[in-house]
């Protein structure tokens, strides 16, 4: 049973939830169904999840309710339908049993869960030109892919065994594995809708959100496409690196948060200095448009899969025969070809319990020197070393303030 405050604050909630996705529909719309409606539906929901509460029935009389509900949207589109020329929008009709299902779950007590769901109706229905438009652009190719995705993350994932398995006398954990390859197609996938649709406002933004997927590969297609652009080629450089450290730090985050505790500062300060060095850098650069034409690289995540099997067993043979010196020294050369599979074998180690929160967090910063040290000689190479400061700077800064920090830490 609701207390008077809990029950006057549920009310109001359900009411302004209701109000919220009503006033979008009388606003774009000459529909007799707008914002006192919608108000009520969401009202009753939750008043349906109450009574069956005070009755001991509470699916039975939500469900009655919901029935209702769905009764109405449709007698609402079928007589709409009947007496205009052309067939209305779902839309409308689809929103009134929604509404009532926030209703409900305020009624059970999951009240952030009805906001969340009622600002992502409301976004939804606002932006309808925008939604649209997006939906005429999508091509056969990303559709493939996010099935593709899709089977990779909520198909094989669960059916993965949770326990880790032995093969040929090697502990592999498949499921921390596949959340690599998981995660790997997530930040492919957002890459490319970011700079697709975002490219417009600038070649930056494609360099950070690359760097998540590639920082490497951004250096090398940025090389291929401005090697003449000393200005554009550091930005690229920096702005890549600052995108690679926050996908590193999302993985950090979401895989072991207790290293997060020890690891996450560091990181994520040379993270700050590397912006610090994007915003300054991109003071009158102007950067070509540059997209990612596949939405999911298969071929980066196949890519990744090996590195990290290789790095996590490169990790394991040099820590089992040389301790903490053959950790260090494979998590800087594995840093070399992927700081984000670096991450994902140290964690591994450190999730086995094999190495502490420190050898893993100082493995993390060898791994970030590593990968930051190819992908300055590169450019300094390629720019046949024309001012090193401006080249090295964004390099050594960062790195150095980190090391500073992880030890003071």
């Amino acid at each position: 049973m609701l207390d008077f405050s809990a029950f006057v604050s549920s009310s109001l909630l359900a009411l302004a939830l209701g109000a919220l996705i009503g006033l979008e529909r009388e606003r774009t719309s000459s529909s007799i169904v707008g914002l006192r409606t919608f108000a009520f539906v969401s009202f009753l929901g939750f008043m349906a999840t109450l009574i069956g509460n005070v009755v001991n029935f509470t699916p039975v009389v939500a469900a009655i309710g919901f029935i209702g509900c769905l009764t109405f949207a449709f007698l609402y589109y079928y007589f709409r339908s009947f007496h205009e020329k052309a067939l209305p929008g779902l839309t409308t009709a689809l929103s009134v049993p929604l509404t009532y299902l926030l209703g409900v779950l305020i009624g059970l007590g999951y009240s952030i869960e009805a906001v969340t769901s009622a600002i992502a109706i409301a976004l939804l229905l606002v932006e309808r030109q925008k939604v649209h438009a997006v939906v005429k652009t999508v091509t056969v190719s990303e559709i493939i892919d996010g099935l593709i995705f899709a089977v990779i993350a909520f198909v094989l994932f669960p059916l993965l065994p949770t326990a880790p398995q032995v093969f040929l006398g090697y502990v592999l954990d498949l499921q921390l594995a596949w959340k690599i390859v998981v995660i790997g197609s997530l930040l492919s996938f957002g890459a490319h809708l970011l700079t697709k649709y975002l490219h417009g406002r600038g070649a930056i933004l494609a360099a950070f959100f690359g760097g998540a997927v590639s920082s490497i590969g951004v250096i090398y297609l940025f090389l291929q496409e401005s090697v003449k652009r000393p200005g554009v080629i550091r930005l690229a450089l920096v702005a890549s690196s600052a995108g690679a450290y926050l996908a590193d730090l999302v993985f950090l985050l979401f895989l072991a948060p207790t290293l997060f505790e020890v690891a996450g500062f560091p990181i994520a300060v040379i993270g700050i200095i590397l912006l610090a060095f994007t915003f300054f850098y991109k003071r009158g650069t102007e950067l070509a448009d540059v997209t990612f034409s596949k939405p999911l690289s298969l071929a980066f995540v196949a890519e990744f899969a090996v590195l990290f099997f290789l790095v996590k067993f490169l990790s394991d043979f040099l820590t089992a025969y040389f301790g903490q010196t053959g950790l260090f020294f494979s998590s800087f050369l594995g840093g070399v070809a992927s700081s984000s599979a670096v991450f994902a074998s140290t964690i591994a180690l450190f999730s086995q319990g094999t190495i502490t929160s420190k050898q893993a967090a100082l493995s993390l910063l060898i791994g970030l020197t590593g990968s930051m040290l190819v992908k300055t000689l590169l450019v300094a190479y390629k720019l046949k070393w024309r001012d090193p400061v401006k080249v090295f700077a964004p390099a050594v800064i960062p790195l150095a303030v980190g090391f500073i920090v992880f030890l003071l830490s």
